[in-house]
């Protein structure tokens, strides 16, 4: 990040200052699922989000499953986190992502989709505190 004097670094701390202004631009406008509340272990189901990023590239942005076993008060405890595929522009700019979600218990479970920030250069997407859920 610190070759020819700093331009990468200089490039993400601008990427970041935009990305924090234009999300209140990015939804989630529908989750769609092949899969009822209860699962094998094993069982694998397909999750398909379609989203808004307004004048941020979608490149700039990932998708990822939320999923795992539900608690009696349906809290999902102990979740995997699976990145979703971008598949390409729809209708009004929207931006299809699609995952396989392999479950990894028996039960009921849970899942929703959350939006964060996506740059190379960046570490950890989730201190920027920049999430957008489902």
């Amino acid at each position: 990040l610190l070759k020819d004097d700093a331009a990468r670094a200089k490039g993400l701390a601008w990427w970041k200052g935009h990305v924090s202004h234009h999300w209140k631009e990015v939804r989630i406008r529908s989750v769609e699922a092949g899969v009822t509340a209860e699962l094998s272990e094993g069982d694998v189901f397909e999750i398909r989000a379609m989203v808004e990023t307004g004048t941020i590239p979608s490149e700039d942005v990932a998708a990822q499953v939320y999923e795992g076993l539900i608690d009696p008060l349906g809290n999902i405890i102990d979740p995997q986190i699976v990145d979703m595929q971008r598949r390409g522009l729809g209708d009004d700019d929207v931006v299809e992502f699609i995952a396989e979600v392999r479950s990894r218990g028996s039960g009921r479970h849970g899942y929703t989709v959350r939006i964060v920030p996506y740059h190379s250069d960046l570490t950890n997407p989730m201190a920027m505190g920049l999430v957008r859920w489902a």
